[in-house]
């Protein structure tokens, strides 16, 4: 049996505040195209990155595990795409 690996895109929120001294980031993250087979979820997204000054850097999906219905990895039955977010700290008013 072969298995055609399936073609999803996950994207790393963007985020935006004003500065205010602590750190932003965020650990969400969405299917932008196509879908999980039926049973399989997203087991763990690690997504890197952080602003504390006033400008802007990318967020960073650094490692996605894909599990079945029975809590085995099915990662490899997927082509993941995966596209960075923004997150941007604004001056003070």
């Amino acid at each position: 049996m072969t298995i055609t690996p399936r073609e999803i895109t996950l994207r790393a929120a963007s985020a935006v505040k004003v500065y205010d001294g602590r750190k932003l980031s965020s650990y969400e993250y969405s299917i932008t195209e196509g879908s999980l087979a039926d049973g399989d979820s997203i087991y763990s997204c690690k997504i890197e990155g952080s602003q504390y000054e006033i400008g802007y850097s990318d967020n960073i999906i650094t490692n996605v595990i894909i599990t079945n219905f029975y809590g085995d990895v099915a990662t490899k039955n997927y082509i993941i795409k995966l596209e960075p977010g923004t997150l941007q700290v604004l001056p003070q008013s």
